[in-house]
């Protein structure tokens, strides 16, 4: 039903379509790779697997796919899980079809969503937010350390931004706790909550 309501309205999109369905999660693995899209659309709860851990192991074997999550479970509780897994955007089945839209082309953008109140909640962590003598991530880190900020906040893995900015693994851990510090911010969990929520209100 949510794939028939996805291509209905896909319907007026000259450039998006549905390639492929599935209701199990083994199914959506092969579906994947028989058809290999530019993005994945998922729930959270599949006959065979439910929560973060079908992101996780999507993630895992695609890593190069962009993955939003629709679900009608608590955004509250799963959006933040989903992120940390590796979905790049969250968005609930009560929204309108005009948000979805909108999350699935800043996903496909190589953006996060989540919605506005899940990005409200995930700033508080933090300290000042961008108010004047607070800790805005603009104005404390070097430009090297808002590179490392941004990939973070996209769901990128240390390995991942090494890569990227053509450093050591070690070197990234040494600008994250340099990040942390910074910020305020106790933990890598926290830098993860942070950078997040910094990326989808800022569009960064």
């Amino acid at each position: 039903m949510v794939a028939d309501w996805i291509g209905r309205m896909f319907g007026g999109q000259r450039d998006l379509k549905v390639c492929g369905q599935a209701n199990t999660f083994e199914a959506a693995m092969e579906t994947i790779a028989k058809h290999e899209p530019d993005i994945v659309i998922t729930e959270l709860a599949l006959k065979d697997r439910r929560g973060a851990e079908v992101v996780r192991l999507i993630k895992n074997r695609f890593r190069q796919v962009p993955l939003l999550v629709l679900s009608a479970l608590p955004e509250a509780m799963c959006a933040e899980a989903a992120i940390q897994a590796g979905a790049h955007g969250y968005i609930s089945k009560r929204e309108p079809s005009a948000t979805l839209m909108l999350a699935i082309r800043k996903v496909l953008a190589g953006e996060i969503f989540v919605s506005p109140r899940v990005t409200d909640a995930l700033l508080k962590t933090l300290k000042g937010g961008t108010e004047p003598g607070g800790r805005s991530p603009l104005v404390v880190l070097s430009p090297r350390e808002m590179q490392l900020f941004r990939l973070v906040g996209r769901g990128h893995k240390p390995k991942e931004i090494a890569l990227k900015l053509k450093l050591s693994v070690r070197t990234v851990e040494s600008y994250a706790i340099r990040v942390r510090e910074k910020l305020g911010l106790a933990s890598a969990h926290d830098l993860f909550r942070a950078a997040v929520a910094w990326v989808a209100a800022s569009g960064g």
